[in-house]
């Protein structure tokens, strides 16, 4: 017999005790027998897909996904890389900047006490003239 001959018969037989189950119960519901039956059901199912051996077709998928991955993880790394020492290079600039920055003010510094005293002169002159 060929398996969906067999696969055939298991179903009639499966109706069969399910009729002769019913009529045996009544309205009562499931017997220990149909509950036998449904976990051998199970256990003829094939395995799950994460546990049965990739087809050969698959396994290249999967290369092909790993190696699109690795490439991709490579350019996001030399990405990383180029940010990290793009901000080495801004720091850089940014401590250049302010030591330009601290001299400018020490230098407007200077010029504002060299105008407070030309001022507080022009005043005490102005002072010496109404008098």
């Amino acid at each position: 017999m060929g398996p969906k001959i067999q696969g055939s018969f298991k179903v009639l037989e499966k109706f069969r005790r399910k009729k002769k189950a019913a009529n045996t119960t009544g309205s009562l519901g499931m017997t220990a027998q149909d509950i036998n039956l449904k976990s051998k059901n199970d256990e003829d199912r094939d395995p799950p897909r994460y546990f049965r051996k990739p087809k050969e077709e698959e396994e290249i998928r999967l290369t092909e996904v790993l190696s699109g991955l690795l490439q991709r993880l490579k350019s996001l790394d030399r990405e990383r890389t180029e940010v990290v020492e793009e901000i080495y290079r801004l720091g850089e600039e940014a401590e250049k900047q302010a030591e330009e920055l601290e001299k400018e003010l020490s230098t407007l510094k200077k010029q504002t006490t060299e105008f407070e005293e030309v001022l507080s002169t022009i005043h005490a002159h102005r002072r010496v003239v109404r008098r």
